[in-house]
């Protein structure tokens, strides 16, 4: 297998209607107003006087993870927050100076975005097992949690809409230091699996607290079944002091009585974290072998499994492998279903990109894909098949799947950032797989960088809405653009290692075609197996009629993203008349876009959506979302580079300052050690930090 060479090149001008195009990034608070301390090129902040560890840096959230509601709307928040504020070593102080992530809602109907701050901000989850977990609390710690402004932190947790089109998030972080030094903001670190599950509602713009799972999770998987549950899998109790093995057991959450079912040794699994799932038209689960493999140490007895393709059935709550496809573990890599054309006896799930192998895995990302079919014809046994070259070697980068059938694929790094931060280039230049014939062809590079925590999710008028970028400390320090900007006015080309809070749109070439249709009108509820009219004043054309679930993006996981072609049952000159899905196997019950297209294939001009729910019958009309927001945004020039990508980022030197400045309030240690990570390094990274010169800070009494 060939795995294309890492290169950089001068971005040349596209044409949009081939490459597409970007918006100028935008972000809440554009003047800074509110934020005023410039902590970096991408970055800004306010001054908090926090309660525990004085005065600190808040800055905008980033877009780790990001939903889009039923009334078109997105819902995100924020990851790895506060680390700005980390003087030396995130290992020595990330579990006492974090705190729980920050969400916002933005509205891209009016003339400009427009951001509202949800209730609670953070979510409002505190950990349910706070000074009761084992296993193992080192000396000078005996579980309790010394940090409760991150105890319920929804970072590293997943999400998924219910049928309402509610959103039920479970698991996230519990930050805090076993052991802690007395007395001070220094001690290790410890990332802490919540059993925490949480159900926001885009009609109060609150948040809610469910249930806790059985299992604290951190990096969970989420699917929703058939029949309207939910299935979780994976994920990890502790991070560090773990229990030899992630989380094995599985659980399945019923919204009808809000309680969590564990499926027991049946339904146990050896799962990595982050597990990408994808549910079968048989009502079966599939794993395939992708996540996020990296762990300090190789924290699973049982890792060498994350290989093993394998279905979940809920009817037996059994397991049934597979082997291990043709290219073994994969870690950082995308996983996303293509298409389902009626009568849906037949399904391909596409993986690409990320590294290989296990924990501790490989460093470099490839531009490798896996293709696993699956056919009612010879019972749901999966075949795997070798998927086309990427353009560009990429891991931990967004996939998204469009009207046109599809499947662009956004930002992420030439390296596994989380062995060795600030080691990573990014990779500016989008990319697609293009079913007409099967390859993956390049798109116009974004302008920003966005390699570790960035998010990808498709609008109502079939663009893309792209975020995010919470990069670890470079060299798990301080928050450093060292290795960007190099030395002697040298870049060496590694990503910004500033969080960014900025978002642009993608806008794919049929959006630069012109002659695209327009939908009326059509029912907002869909009964399964029911014949539905799409009122539409170019019904002579249509050639095709797509549901796409609504994204519920993290940590390039959105299992529940599909597409199921609607077929045209009759047409006359105001509507044509489709076949909803027969079952909730092919669409489980949520909100879904609809598009109608004209042409095929390279050709396809869809619509913009409406957006509608499926699974229940209602007449009353759908949303049809108009974003002016995004119509009134200035274009970025639009070019590709054929490689890696080129970092944009402009220099900047953190300089400490007093409490009274409008820099940096967190002190930059000049010269600190530059740890070079492996897949083991994390504890050998600990032992580095603790025996380095730390000058340790009084925590406020």
């Amino acid at each position: 297998m060939m795995i294309a060479p890492a290169s950089a090149a001068t971005p040349k001008p596209v044409d949009p209607s081939v490459g597409g195009g970007w918006t100028v990034p935008f972000e809440e608070d554009p003047s800074n107003s509110r934020y005023p301390i410039a902590a970096g090129p991408t970055e800004h902040c306010n001054q908090v006087d926090d309660a525990q560890l004085g005065p600190q840096l808040y800055c905008k959230p980033a877009a780790v993870n990001a939903t889009v509601l039923s009334d078109g709307r997105v819902l995100f928040w924020n990851g790895l927050a506060n680390l700005e504020n980390v003087q030396h070593s995130v290992v020595l102080e990330g579990g006492l100076v974090s705190r729980n992530s920050q969400a916002r809602i933005l509205d891209l109907s009016g003339s400009a975005p427009v951001y509202t701050v949800p209730h609670p901000e953070d979510g409002g989850a505190t950990n349910p097992d706070a000074g009761t977990v084992s296993p193992y609390p080192l000396p000078g710690n005996n579980g309790a949690d010394n940090n409760p402004g991150a105890s319920g932190d929804m970072f590293c947790s997943d999400q998924v809409h219910l049928a309402d089109g509610r959103v039920l998030i479970a698991g996230g972080t519990a930050w805090y230091d076993t052991p802690q030094v007395p007395t001070t903001n220094y001690g290790v670190a410890e990332l802490q699996g919540l059993r925490s599950a949480r159900i926001f509602d885009p009609a109060t713009n609150n948040f809610t607290q469910a249930q806790p799972m059985n299992y604290g999770r951190w990096y969970p998987g989420l699917i929703e079944l058939g029949d309207g549950r939910v299935f979780v899998g994976g994920g990890v109790r502790k991070l560090i002091q773990t229990d030899g093995t992630n989380v094995r057991n599985t659980e399945i959450f019923d919204p009808t009585t809000g309680a969590w079912t564990d499926n027991g040794t049946g339904g146990s699994a050896a799962m990595p974290l982050f597990p990408r799932y994808h549910l079968l038209p048989n009502g079966s689960v599939y794993y395939g072998g992708v996540g996020q493999m990296w762990g300090p140490a190789g924290e699973s007895a049982d890792e060498l499994l994350y290989a093993l393709r394998q279905t979940y059935d809920p009817a037996t709550n059994a397991w049934t492998p597979y082997g291990f496809g043709l290219m073994g573990a994969r870690s950082g890599a995308f996983s996303v279903m293509l298409p389902l054309k009626a009568p849906y006896t037949h399904v391909d799930v596409l993986a690409g990109g990320g590294t290989l192998g296990s924990p501790p895995g490989s460093y470099l990302a490839d531009n490798l894909s896996e293709i696993s079919r699956f056919d009612a014809a010879t019972g749901w046994q999966p075949t795997f098949k070798k998927g086309p070259l990427l353009v560009s070697n990429r891991w931990f980068s967004a996939s998204v799947t469009l009207p046109n059938d599809a499947v662009a694929v956004f930002s992420g790094a030439d390296k596994d950032e989380v062995i060795d931060p600030g080691s990573e280039s990014p990779v500016h230049t989008a990319e697609w797989y293009t079913p007409w014939d099967g390859e993956f062809h390049p798109l116009s590079d974004g302008t920003r960088d966005r390699t570790y925590h960035n998010s990808a999710v498709l609008l109502a008028d079939g663009s893309v809405l792209v975020g995010g970028h919470a990069p670890i400390n470079a060299d798990y320090s301080n928050t450093n653009n060292t290795r960007h900007d190099g030395t002697a006015g040298t870049p060496f080309g590694s990503a910004n290692n500033f969080r960014d809070p900025s978002f642009e749109i993608f806008r794919p070439p049929y959006m630069y075609r012109g002659g695209r249709p327009v939908i009326s009108s059509v029912q907002s509820g869909i009964a399964y197996g029911s014949s539905v009219r799409v009122a539409t004043p170019d019904a002579a054309s249509i050639s095709s009629v797509r549901l796409i679930r609504l994204p519920a993006y993290t940590h390039e996981v959105d299992g529940n993203m599909r597409s199921v072609e609607l077929p045209i049952l009759s047409r006359d000159g105001s509507s044509v008349t489709v076949k909803a899905p027969p079952n909730g196997n092919v669409a489980p019950s949520a909100p879904y876009y609809l598009f109608i297209n004209r042409g095929a294939g390279a050709d396809t001009l869809p619509s913009t959506a409406a957006i509608v729910n499926v699974g229940q019958a209602n007449a009353a009309p759908a949303t049809i979302p108009h974003l002016n927001a995004t119509g009134g945004m200035a274009q970025a020039p639009s070019q590709v580079t054929k490689g890696t990508g080129t970092n944009v980022a402009p220099k900047v030197v953190r300089q400490p300052t007093d409490l009274s400045g409008n820099q940096l309030l967190a002190e930059r240690v000049m010269g600190a050690p530059a740890a070079v990570v492996s897949g083991v390094a994390l504890l050998g990274l600990m032992v580095l930090a603790m025996g380095g010169h730390v000058r340790l800070r009084r925590r406020r009494s």
